[in-house]
């Protein structure tokens, strides 16, 4: 799929699996851990597509189902594997994109999707699934607080300049623009 640019099909496909595979334990954990190292190595896969089947597999843990299974067709020139953890550890994947600190991270109350605002003036949209960018939202400042409605249509902004932005989700577009820096009394 990496050879084709569909990384991102490939992950939604192993999840379904994994929901689909639930019975079978020997199965599951297999399906579990091809989607951690796709989720993982995603940026490789998605550069130098047939790389992946050769160095990515070098560097997954030591005790992993995944590396036993697919390392079994390691090519004979690699002498030496690097060292590597011995198992998974807790971080999925890293998201990458914002040229500045991240200060807020949310979840949709759908799950679907998660914001990140940056100081960089942006708002970046991420599939919760795929942990691919959707888009990126320009915002008026640094972006200290993101907030989803709760059907997740909408999402509020607060910048640092005392503006809230409220966004349309699904399209990515500014709504309105709310000042909040001056009070009345």
């Amino acid at each position: 799929m990496s050879l084709v640019g569909e990384v991102s099909k490939a992950i939604r496909t192993l999840i379904t699996l994994q929901n689909w595979a639930k019975g079978d334990s020997s199965l599951t954990n297999f399906v579990h851990e091809a989607w951690k190292f796709a989720l993982r190595y995603r940026r490789m896969m998605d550069q130098a597509p047939l790389q992946i089947y050769i160095s990515g597999l070098l560097f997954a843990p030591k005790e992993s189902i995944f590396r036993a299974e697919v390392g079994k067709k390691r090519p004979d020139w690699i002498k030496r594997a690097p060292e590597v953890i011995e198992i998974w550890d807790g971080v999925l994947t890293t998201l990458e994109g914002h040229s500045g600190w991240v200060d807020t991270v949310t979840f949709s109350p759908n799950g679907m999707l998660v914001a990140s605002g940056s100081c960089d003036e942006t708002v970046r949209l991420w599939d919760a699934a795929t942990w691919q960018m959707k888009t990126t939202l320009q915002c008026l400042s640094l972006v200290k607080a993101v907030a989803f409605s709760p059907d997740s249509r909408l999402m509020a902004t607060g910048l640092m300049n005392h503006i809230i932005q409220l966004w349309d989700v699904a399209i990515g577009q500014l709504i309105t623009t709310l000042d909040t820096s001056s009070s009345t009394t």
